[in-house]
């Protein structure tokens, strides 16, 4: 891997693969800042990866879709700490390890198959138990368990509405057909 530092940005060579990250300055004016954006973009769209390095502080003025549509990484750096929030990628052109791995089909994980397999033979034993406990519960009598309150005889009812107490004839009218009063004064 050869380095190699310029005026406000690093190159990276591995191999065919180039690599430049732009940095800008926490004193940059937003004019030096879009300018430092373009030739990135240039460079990304001539098969470099590109990469702009911004202050944690512009990060809010500066949004990820355009960087991520264009294929730009962003790194975002402070006193202490470089962060990737975009992932650079190559703009209109694929190497062959690129095509190779689009036309490679998913690795299968077989471990991962048979714990599934296994876990859906485990959940079809248990429906078919619950399946067959439920055959032998519907074969099976019915028995109650609590005893139903049997309804009384209307006879029974007719005593019970006679024996209702006699209500004095100056009562005023909220009290005369209140249940409540009814109610309560049968208790004693």
């Amino acid at each position: 891997m050869e380095k190699s530092v310029a005026d406000g940005f690093l190159r990276f060579l591995c191999g065919e693969s180039e690599s430049i990250v732009r940095v800008v300055d926490e004193l940059a004016s937003r004019d030096e800042m879009l300018a430092t954006i373009i030739q990135a973009a240039m460079e990304s769209g001539g098969g470099k990866l590109a990469y702009v390095c911004l202050p944690m502080a512009f990060v809010s003025r500066v949004g990820d879709y355009a960087f991520r549509v264009n294929k730009i990484g962003v790194l975002v750096y402070d006193e202490r700490d470089v962060v990737e929030i975009v992932e650079a990628g190559l703009v209109g052109k694929t190497s062959d390890e690129e095509k190779s791995t689009i036309s490679e089909k998913p690795s299968i994980d077989v471990g991962r198959v048979e714990r599934l397999e296994n876990m859906l033979a485990e959940v079809l034993r248990r429906v078919e138990d619950l399946e067959r406990r439920v055959e032998e519960m519907a074969r099976q009598p019915i028995q109650p368990t609590q005893s139903i309150p049997q309804p009384t005889a209307p006879e029974a009812r007719a005593e019970s509405r006679a024996k209702k107490p006699k209500k004095p004839d100056n009562l005023p009218s909220f009290i005369e057909d209140n249940p409540w009063v009814e109610l309560l004064s049968g208790k004693k």
